[in-house]
């Protein structure tokens, strides 16, 4: 993602750098161009002030040479007029000097001043009444006059064109550089955007490997817990074998008893009567508190395990949480290039457009086609205006969908470190577990070796058969326990599985393990 915003923000900068170029170039060649028509004005000016000047530079000039004849029979008045050439000549070099010095102010001047400036001057006094002598060089002067001011007034209206286009340019490359400038901006926020996605993503999966860990620790643990509790119940049941074996010697003291009756029977009747109830006393004791602790602890495992497994099924539950958000975030940004290519093809467009609309304007006169094809070209470029309005609407939709993506992922953190205080919570009950097993297993001792120095001192008394109650869940579930283990569906088996089934990880997941 920010080597696509790199690229395209190269390709903005280097199409908007020739742009400027371009527009640098147009006004360069504009201002030349005032230049030249400013020199023209110059050299014109001049001429046109004073048709006499202008007769007597140009050697082509037939209406001088008609005048001058005309005036010949008069040498006073000849005298006259080659004074006013001289003088309008000698004014023609003022005004050339003048504007030489003068800088050239076509963007601070109004078109009045210009024309003010640019008017022909009235003819000087002594040249008067010659001109109303001679009618013909009079009217051969004023159509030189009329000429003049004309080109003049053109001149003019060049100069105004061309200046309101210089400023035009410079206005539209400010805007340019502006543009430019908004557009880094933007490219820098897009960056750190992505490069925060990519921060939170890591996160993420390092706090996602570490609660398959601290899992399979806790399925391990589980494990050892139901092992030592099969150990257990191996125990009890030689406990009880070894309680049968009581049992008969029991039966067998009964028969020993019963044949030596005739002796002190009723010594016997009470001693042996007393022995049996405090004997039975203590076992049904025993037996019902072995009965509770075991009953307990089947409770508190199949708890635990229950637990456990939901424990399991909201951690896959957030893996494909967290998965389909990865493929939408993916989505969103596959989406999010498709349309910065399509608004840059707008864009290519409506410059395009633009450029052609321009040349097609900037000649000075055009066919009714060329005006159709002005109005079409204009109807298409506030067609791609609206389109690329319409894009850039869609992108800011984008954007506030990836800010949800992002809210979802602090979520989907949030309830990952929940999990995590709820699998150390089951760690501290397992261990409160395997306490209660270590002190359950040292009575089970305790009992047996009571149950040894019993049968050492007990006398050779009748007995009754004694059959202890065994819980018929703790078969059931010592059964389904060694069953599970041998089918390797045991809750670590299960957990391998589901790692085995896991979603495959994404380029993130991959720098996170690199930087594990």
């Amino acid at each position: 993602m920010p080597i696509f915003f790199l690229l395209f923000s190269r390709r903005r900068c280097s199409r908007e750098v020739k742009r400027l170029s371009l527009y640098k170039k147009s006004a360069a060649s504009a201002e030349r161009e005032l230049r030249s028509v400013e020199c023209d004005r110059r050299d014109q000016l001049p001429l046109g002030s004073h048709a006499a000047a202008a007769a007597a530079a140009s050697s082509s000039s037939s209406q001088l040479t008609t005048a001058a004849c005309a005036a010949a029979p008069e040498t006073a008045a000849g005298s006259s007029v080659g004074s006013s050439v001289g003088s309008s000549a000698g004014h023609g070099q003022q005004m050339r000097a003048r504007l030489a010095v003068s800088p050239l102010r076509t963007e601070t001047r109004t078109d009045h001043e210009v024309a003010r400036h640019v008017m022909p001057r009235p003819l000087p006094v002594h040249v008067q009444p010659v001109l109303a002598v001679e009618p013909n060089a009079r009217a051969s002067l004023e159509q030189a006059r009329g000429h003049v001011s004309h080109d003049c007034e053109l001149m003019t209206q060049k100069i105004t064109k061309l200046s309101h286009q210089l400023k035009v340019n410079q206005e539209h490359q400010r805007d340019l550089s502006s543009e430019l400038s908004k557009k880094n901006s933007m490219m820098h926020e897009y960056l750190n955007i992505n490069s925060t996605l990519q921060e939170t993503t890591i996160d993420l999966q390092r706090a996602l490997t570490d609660t398959t860990l601290g899992n399979c620790r806790l399925q391990e643990e589980v494990r050892s817990l139901s092992e030592s509790n099969a150990r257990g119940l191996r125990e009890l049941q030689e406990c009880e074998a070894r309680l049968r074996t009581a049992q008969r010697r029991g039966q067998t003291l009964q028969l020993q008893v019963e044949a030596c009756q005739a002796a002190n029977e009723s010594v016997i009747r009470e001693t042996t009567r007393r022995l049996y109830g405090e004997y039975y006393a203590q076992l049904t004791q025993q037996e019902s508190q072995h009965r509770t602790h075991v009953a307990d602890f089947l409770a508190r495992q199949m708890e635990y395990e229950a637990r456990l497994q939901r424990a399991d099924e909201a951690r896959e539950d957030t893996e494909r949480t967290l998965a389909e958000s990865q493929r939408r975030s993916r989505e969103l940004e596959r989406l999010l290039s498709g349309l910065q290519d399509e608004r840059e093809l707008f864009l290519r467009r409506q410059e395009e457009v633009e450029s052609e609309l321009s040349l097609i304007q900037a000649r000075p006169s055009g066919s009714q086609g060329e005006k159709k094809r002005c109005e079409q070209l204009e109807g298409e470029v506030a067609c791609l205006h609206e389109k690329i309005r319409h894009l850039n609407g869609i992108i800011i939709s984008q954007d506030r969908k990836i800010k949800g993506v992002l809210e979802k992922v602090e979520r989907l953190q949030w309830e990952l470190q929940q999990k995590d205080a709820m699998i150390s919570n089951l760690q501290q009950k397992v261990a409160t577990l395997e306490a209660e097993n270590a002190a359950l297993k040292r009575r089970l001792e305790e009992q047996s070796r009571a149950a040894k120095t019993s049968e050492r001192s007990t006398p050779n008394l009748s007995i009754p058969s004694y059959q202890p109650h065994l819980p018929p869940a703790l078969t059931r579930r010592q059964w389904s326990v060694e069953s599970s283990s041998e089918n390797g569906d045991s809750p670590l088996a299960r957990l391998r599985k589901l790692r085995a089934s896991r979603i495959q990880p994404g380029p993130g997941s991959k720098e996170a393990e690199r930087n594990d």
